[in-house]
């Protein structure tokens, strides 16, 4: 099963003795194609770059794409999308001040853009600004209520703040518009095993399920639901 995954560490679940959060992120968005209602007129070497900066990514050669990208901005320095393709193109390149710069950037120019919050909510998680991750991806999920990937990622940082609640809602919501979303089940899985008293059955459930979908198991949750009575 082929994943983009980027792991952003582990975070120790109370009342669970060893058993860890394994927090993954699966980074969907891409550079901006094309925006029909929002693209303004491009002279031939505007045209030419973006659309070279789009081939280069595509291709995973970020850092051709970074250059062809800042030579978008360069020459249509008011365009959203320009911003955010050289941010997402400095963001693979883990460049993340330079991403996050340019990702507000484009927020300012257009801030409609779900795909920029949604990458600033996962720039800010990385460096340690919970509060700013959440405020972003709040705007991510509020712009595109249907993106999967938006509530997932919400859910976790909810999860991360300790709202508990907030955070199974959030997954919830992920799986429910993608029942096929194994980060989400194998996340919603871990919230709902350390609870207080943990929700076996629905941990138990929301596991397998993302075993089923590919993910990678987990050898204390493993143990944990191993040793759990099954529910008659």
């Amino acid at each position: 099963m082929k994943r983009e995954a980027l792991d952003l560490g582990y975070k120790k679940l109370s009342g669970i003795g060893a058993l860890l959060l394994f927090i993954t992120f699966l980074l969907w968005s891409g550079p901006i194609e094309s925006e029909p209602n929002k693209t303004p007129f491009m002279e031939p070497e505007v045209r030419q770059a973006f659309e070279n900066g789009l081939a280069k990514f595509r291709a995973g050669q970020f850092e051709e794409a970074k250059q062809l990208f800042a030579r978008v901005t360069e020459l249509l320095p008011n365009y959203s999308g320009g911003w955010i393709n050289l941010g997402s193109a400095e963001y693979r390149l883990n460049q993340l001040d330079d991403a996050e710069n340019h990702l507000r950037k484009s927020v300012r120019l257009d801030p409609e853009v779900e795909q920029a919050w949604l990458t600033l909510g996962i720039i800010a998680y990385q460096k340690g600004e919970l509060e700013a991750g959440l405020a972003a991806l709040s705007q991510a999920v509020y712009l595109e209520p249907d993106n999967a990937h938006a509530h997932m990622y919400l859910g976790v940082l909810a999860r991360k703040r300790g709202w508990f609640d907030a955070a199974v809602d959030e997954l919830s919501k992920a799986v429910e518009l993608d029942e096929n979303y194994a980060e989400a089940h194998f996340n919603l899985a871990m919230v709902y095993a350390e609870r207080q008293p943990p929700a076996i059955e629905l941990a138990r459930r929301h596991y397998y399920r993302a075993l089923a979908l590919g993910a990678t198991p987990d050898a204390d949750l493993d143990r944990l639901l191993k040793k759990a009575p099954i529910s008659p």
